[in-house]
């Protein structure tokens, strides 16, 4: 906790893997995003991104974001992780349920195997939604006044 209380005070996000993968000495306990909900919860100025929208522990993950104001889900890498859901689903399909359940502004655009034209193409959400995936969240994330 005191490292949290650390961003906290200096006004820093964090940014926080998520999700299986198949790395050399890999453990797999701390990819659930879970326990990062009584962290938003007990920190509420910490801005949380939870990468990957949580990958395989994308329910969790949305349901985070869903309760949490201070929590994102970013999009990085989700071409790797979506073909290996079950049921397997598009990154466009998990990007816009996750905008659909947890709200637009709980999304934020991460260009991890992720392209801006991708995110602007195929998804199934309004034109605010789409601007506010790929730049508006990341200005409140870091601190910065839209421009």
């Amino acid at each position: 906790y005191p490292l949290w209380e650390t961003l906290s005070a200096l006004g820093m996000p964090l940014t926080t893997h998520s999700g299986s993968v198949n790395f050399p000495n890999f453990c797999s306990n701390y990819a659930d995003p879970s326990g990062w909900s009584q962290v938003a919860w007990d920190f509420p100025k910490l801005r949380i991104v939870i990468a990957h929208m949580g990958a395989d522990y994308h329910n969790q993950a949305v349901v985070i974001a869903e309760s949490c104001a201070n929590v994102w889900l970013d999009t990085a890498y989700l071409h790797w992780f979506c073909p290996r859901l079950l049921p397997e689903v598009t990154p466009a399909q998990l990007v816009s349920r996750a905008v659909r359940f947890a709200g637009a502004e709980s999304v934020v655009f991460a260009s991890e195997g992720m392209t801006p034209q991708f995110i602007w193409d195929n998804l199934d959400v309004s034109f605010e939604a789409r601007k506010r995936v790929l730049w508006k969240n990341a200005l409140e994330i870091i601190g910065e006044p839209e421009v």
